[in-house]
This record gives C-alpha cells, structure tokens and sequence, in this order.
C-alpha cells in the first residue's frame, strides 16, 4: 500500500509541475520550434515579383544573429552569382541580417540561399526565390 501512496504522490507533484510550467509560459517540449531560431520575414519577400532592383537583402530572424557565423548568397536563374557585400546586422534589431547587393541585379528569377546559427549554435539554412521585372519606362 506504501508504493501506491508514493506513486500518487508523484503523479500529483508531476501534474503540479507540468501545470506551473504552462502557466508560467514555458513551451511544451513537443513545440521545440518555438524556443529554435527561424526565418520570420524577408525583403524582397518569398515568391515576390520586384519592380525596383532591391540594393540589400534583408532576412529577419525570430532571434539575434552573428554575421561573422552567417553567409548570404544570391543567384541569377542562371545560377551566377550576384556579389552580395559585408553581412552586417541592422543597428537597431540584432534579429535583422542585411546583405548588401553590390553587384548587378538582371531581370529574371533571383535566389537567395542562407545559412546562420542561433545562440544555442544550431545552425539552420534555407532559400527563397525572388523575381526582378523592371518597370517599362516611357521614352518619349
């Protein structure tokens, strides 16, 4: 009967600490991908057709960034490459890596491939295609 008792007990002080935890706001362990870092927006943003040649590429993180830990590239759709500058965070959100587009940007399909590494050191990567279609001008 004593083994009964104590596995009541742990059951209850279990449930009592899975209760404070969810209250406390602490994330499930079967949601790891809220306590992970991840992309949460780009400019020029997936799937998006520019007008304008964008002169940086601007990837926002759910978590600060190292761009000394970080790459950028940028592809034409012919798979050449367009010279991207110094990766640098943005001065006001260290979330926000910024790659400077130095070279020149042809109309067509771009992608963009990176790859960063959280505070945890898990490192994640991943890509977006973008399009450039210059705006026709009059030249009357």
């Amino acid at each position: 009967m004593a083994s009964i008792g104590n596995r009541q007990r742990t059951l209850r002080l279990f449930a009592a600490v899975l209760l404070g935890a969810s209250i406390a706001g602490v994330p499930a362990a079967g949601n790891a991908a809220a306590r992970h870092l991840r992309l949460v927006s780009s400019e020029p943003s997936k799937d998006t057709t520019v007008t304008v040649a964008p002169t940086v590429v601007k990837l926002v993180f759910s978590e600060a960034v190292k761009p000394a830990v970080a790459g950028v590239r940028l592809r034409a759709s012919d798979s050449s490459v367009v010279t991207l500058g110094a990766l640098k965070n943005d001065e006001k959100n260290p979330a926000v890596l910024l790659a400077p587009i130095t070279g020149r940007l042809r109309a067509g399909a771009h992608r963009v491939q990176w790859r960063v590494t959280g505070a945890d050191g898990h490192a994640i990567s991943g890509d977006f295609v973008f399009t450039f279609k210059p705006a026709v001008t009059d030249a009357r």
